[in-house]
């Protein structure tokens, strides 16, 4: 059994579905998560997990390894990975997330501006170390790995 759907409204950006379309995209600031499971966890990464993000990515030597090729310490690279950076880009991704939401009531402003300053510190420091020519992998750059574009199946340059 084939219903028939209406065709999907005009909407602008990149994605235009055909008149066939089967579903119609909606944005993903749409959906509002009040309560259940999901709503738990994101209010502990909202909580916890995001704002404990700059000083574990310290500990570990992400943040390190990024001043390294940037110019801005000398020492060695710091970790054992040629992913240390992604962990660096999962943290601005769900940051950046937690701050394109509404905060909760009980959020203090200050914990906002406070993670708005993580981020930007944080952008700044990845964009000191991207190289002219727009590479970026630390793990390379600091001389890790063989050389740029030498492990593509497991150097993470592609990541």
């Amino acid at each position: 059994m084939s219903r028939k759907l209406p065709p999907p409204p005009a909407r602008t950006g990149p994605v235009r579905p055909s008149a066939h379309a089967r579903t119609v995209l909606s944005p993903a600031t749409g959906a509002v998560i009040s309560g259940g499971f999901w709503h738990v966890r994101r209010a502990v990464n909202a909580a916890v997990s995001v704002p404990q993000g700059p000083e574990l990515l310290e500990s570990a030597g992400n943040l390190h390894d990024l001043r390294l090729v940037a110019g801005a310490v000398e020492g060695a690279f710091e970790g054992d990975y040629p992913f240390m950076d992604s962990d660096v880009y999962k943290w601005l991704e769900a940051a950046s997330w937690q701050l394109g939401q509404d905060g909760p009531p009980q959020e203090p402003a200050a914990d906002r501006a406070e993670l708005h300053r993580e981020v930007d510190r944080i952008v700044a420091l990845v964009a000191a170390a991207q190289q002219p020519d727009g590479y970026l992998n630390t793990w390379f750059q600091a001389g890790r790995g063989r050389g740029r574009y030498t492990d593509l199946r497991w150097g993470h340059e592609l990541y």
